[in-house]
């Protein structure tokens, strides 16, 4: 029996363990993960750790006396929070039983109980390992640390074990200097430098390797980067920045980019308890991140985030705010469910077609018969009426339905109200006389029903006078000039979506 006197005593209150004795009341119950020394088998045979006469620098005992690190055993670095210090309890239990039978420094004395409590704990270190297929490395992080401490402690890689339904994996990492790391790092350098060949592919490899930044990627097998995301944490601010976004050509359109911000979405929120991303997208990008629940409407405070993320003098920047009751880690089996529960709803309420006979009267030698007369056309609510509104519908130019959501998304906003009708000749007596152009969204809505917009850009310049005539009459510290310079944004964003760069 070997014995070591630094082994915390049960009298030791938990806040007063050091990591690193947190680590060996855990380790001394866990089976050793390392090779064995026995080419007959793979892991090592140790059940738990115990302590070898050698000290390492630290002054510390750290290797068991089967020549391994404490840290291999049960791989306790492999998690952390809730998890972590659901381990520590159990530990702790069996410390106190041990000590009251005398044996809390017997590391080899086992008995039911002890054995008992050891399975509990390798089921709950198996249970963590597979939760969301995720695997999380180094040092817990404790409940009580402030957002500024546990800044400092907290390590954001993950590992994301292959998913089912392919021959991919999900892993957050960066530069650790350890050789895997630095070549998928490559493999990200690549990729972002062939989505953005206007990038400098200095700037984009002294981002992919910094440090302080992290890339969540989707790794095909074997080594292949198909998709990732570089990202800067700032936890103690409670955001992180999206500096880099993209999905290999051959995989687009498959799903994968909204998969890649949903996967992050989950970690931030529920892992690293953060509430904001922002991103400086260019004028390509706005729709997509829009489309994946981005907005140009930046709600986080100028000052938590000025001064700490880069400033693209050609991008607008957004914002994601984490809704707490989505599971963004389920969104895609969640949508499949709905879809899926839509289709049998539809199903429920189909009327089995009734299929009528073929029409005899033409047989007879008539040119015409009313519609309405023929078996069916009543009973599917078909009327001259609405024949007629096609008819007039189908005059509108292929651009119409994309002015009318336009015309609704600006009608909605919350600062529209001054714009929605023209301005009153009476109130504002001297407004036609500098205004030697007026336009109002009603005045808009009437010239898309007479058709009279030949395309979106025609289109664009009438609504842009709403803007400019509002600057251009009123002072910039009225609430009217701040109003259209709002919507004047929210407007362009609009337009870019759809193709048109406004000048």
């Amino acid at each position: 029996m070997r014995t070591n006197t630094s082994y915390p005593t049960t009298s030791t209150p938990v806040h007063s363990l050091s990591n690193y004795q947190r680590h060996m009341k855990i380790g001394r119950y866990m089976a050793c993960k390392g090779h064995s020394p026995d080419s007959s088998q793979f892991l090592c045979s140790c059940k738990g750790w115990r302590p070898n006469s050698v000290v390492n620098g630290s002054g510390r005992i750290d290797l068991c006396i089967c020549g391994h690190k404490l840290g291999i055993h049960g791989n306790v670095n492999d998690i952390y929070g809730e998890d972590f210090f659901k381990l520590l309890n159990i530990a702790i239990q069996i410390d106190e039983y041990l000590d009251k039978k005398g044996k809390l420094l017997d590391f080899e004395y086992v008995d039911k109980f002890v054995q008992k409590m050891r399975d509990q704990m390798t089921s709950t270190m198996n249970h963590t390992r597979h939760y969301h297929g995720i695997i999380c490395n180094k040092e817990p992080v404790e409940k009580d640390l402030n957002l500024n401490e546990r800044n400092n402690k907290f390590d954001h890689r993950l590992i994301f074990t292959e998913e089912q339904e392919g021959d991919i994996r999900w892993r957050i990492i960066n530069n650790d200097g350890s050789r895997e790391n630095l070549f998928l790092l490559t493999s990200v350098k690549e990729l972002i430098s062939t989505a953005l060949p206007k990038m400098p592919a200095e700037y984009i490899a002294r981002v992919v390797y910094n440090h302080n930044h992290y890339n969540l990627v989707i790794v095909k097998e074997p080594n292949k980067v198909i998709g990732g995301i570089c990202y800067r944490p700032f936890t103690e601010r409670n955001f992180i920045e999206i500096v880099f976004f993209a999905v290999n050509g051959d995989y687009q359109d498959k799903g994968y980019g909204r998969r890649l911000m949903n996967r992050l979405k989950y970690f931030m929120r529920d892992v690293v308890k953060i509430k904001y991303i922002l991103v400086y997208a260019d004028e390509s990008a706005i729709g997509f991140f829009r489309k994946i629940g981005f907005t140009t409407n930046i709600t986080l405070d100028k000052d938590i985030w000025r001064g700490y993320i880069k400033d693209y003098s050609k991008a607008k920047l957004m914002q994601s705010t984490f809704v707490p009751k989505i599971n963004y880690d389920e969104t895609r089996e969640i949508l499949l469910k709905q879809k899926q529960a839509v289709k049998e709803k539809i199903a429920q309420t189909v009327i089995t077609p009734i299929i009528y006979p073929g029409l005899q009267c033409f047989k007879n030698g008539s040119k015409s018969i009313d519609p309405m007369s023929v078996p069916g056309i009543k009973e599917s609510g078909w009327t001259p009426e609405l024949e007629r509104r096609a008819k007039e519908t189908a005059k509108y130019k292929a651009c119409y339905l994309t002015m009318l959501k336009v015309m609704e998304d600006l009608e909605n906003h919350k600062n529209a109200w001054p714009f929605k009708l023209p301005v009153d000749r009476i109130t504002v007596p001297d407004y036609y006389d500098i205004i030697k152009e007026p336009m109002d969204f009603s005045t808009v809505r009437k010239r898309m029903e007479n058709n009279q917009y030949l395309n979106l850009k025609e289109f664009a310049i009438d609504v842009q006078k709403i803007w400019d005539n509002c600057k251009f009459y009123n002072s910039n510290d009225t609430y009217y000039y701040k109003f259209a310079e709002a919507l004047e944004k929210f407007f362009s964003d609009i337009m870019l979506e759809n193709g048109i760069k406004l000048p």
